[in-house]
């Protein structure tokens, strides 16, 4: 199941078709740092956005930047 999982990982991050995200935490602070991710990488800030990416994982969730968007899931 899991090399399955990793192809269509894959042949996502091409065809940008498939939505692999999983319900994200409605806690006030996880979407604090995903609205605080967003407006650094807007920034240019990709140090701050990497800083709370760390933060993020620390936390559970996963993010993914592609070219349709980021991702946002819980780790597995």
């Amino acid at each position: 199941a899991q090399l399955v999982l990793d192809f269509l990982y894959r042949a996502d991050a091409v065809l940008a078709v498939m939505d692999f995200s999983e319900a994200v935490p409605a806690d006030p602070r996880v979407q604090g740092l995903l609205a605080e991710r967003d407006a650094a990488r807007r920034a240019g800030d990709f140090g701050r956005a990497d800083a709370i990416r760390e933060e993020l994982a620390a936390l559970g969730i996963a993010i993914e930047d592609t070219a349709g968007g980021t991702r946002v899931r819980r780790r597995g």
